[in-house]
């Protein structure tokens, strides 16, 4: 609450902030996933630390799969090292610029990076959301297998997963403005083109430095590539230019030359 945030300032307003922990879907950034319950791609946890690299802001990862840690019920979340808690995505971003760690941006250029990842996010990460928990390959390999594996004994794992696919399905569906399926697909993939067509004349979306948007943009694109069966991870793969995109997200981050 509002009265908690300002008790907990007065309390800690002379304790340094920094170095923070940040709790995440595992596993840790660019390694090896073997954990069943880690391989649901979340682009969430990927841009959080994907910006905090970026950033160069110092953070300890901590691999969790368990949301209900997070003080808003979902991962990612920020614990400073003055026991203060930032709780999601925007929140993470908005947590660097107060550090002032965030690449420097006119207030033009912040409206539209924003801008920008609102429609990632209300496009590709709708349509996402959908093949993950929708296509029957990816529900049968993918989803079912990682909420299995998780804390829940059977037959309660199995209903938490037929559950989270009816959730997935409305909320992919029936956000804002009703889509069909394929509206949503042909919505995203528009976004993927748009993207490359972009990156294709600039090393990133916003000029030659990354910004909140490439983080947000690589996360989305390096989850459809994840996917056993995406037509999205198609689109990405098929467009050299995002391809040589996510290497140089990858490379300013401090991550390896090529996800995808």
């Amino acid at each position: 609450s509002v009265g908690q945030e300002a008790l907990h300032q007065i309390f800690t307003k002379d304790k340094p902030v920094l170095p923070v922990q940040l709790y995440v879907h595992g596993p840790a950034w660019f390694t090896t996933i073997t954990d069943p319950s880690c391989l649901i791609p979340v682009p969430e946890s990927v841009a959080a630390e994907t910006f905090l690299r970026i950033c160069k802001l110092d953070y300890t990862q901590v691999p969790s799969n368990n949301d209900d840690i997070s003080p808003s019920g979902k991962l990612p979340f920020l614990r400073c090292a003055n026991e203060r808690l930032v709780s999601g995505l925007h929140a993470i971003i908005a947590f660097c610029q107060e550090q002032e760690k965030a690449p420097s941006l006119s207030e033009t250029d912040a409206a539209a990076v924003f801008a920008y990842i609102n429609m990632i996010e209300s496009t590709i990460g709708r349509a996402l959301n959908y093949e993950l928990w929708c296509d029957e390959t990816n529900f049968k390999n993918l989803s079912v297998p990682a909420v299995a594996s998780g804390r829940y004994a059977f037959p309660l794992n199995i209903i938490l997963a037929w559950g989270q696919r009816l959730a997935a399905k409305s909320a992919a569906l029936n956000a804002e403005h009703a889509l069909t399926p394929a509206q949503l697909l042909q919505n995203a993939q528009a976004a993927i083109t748009a993207i490359g067509d972009r990156v294709s004349h600039t090393p990133f979306l916003f000029g030659s430095s990354p910004t909140q948007a490439d983080a947000v943009a690589h996360a989305h694109l390096i989850a459809a590539t994840r996917l056993p069966e995406s037509r999205l991870g198609d689109a990405v793969r098929s467009h050299s230019a995002l391809l040589s995109y996510l290497a140089r997200v990858s490379n300013a981050a401090g991550g390896p030359s090529a996800d995808a």
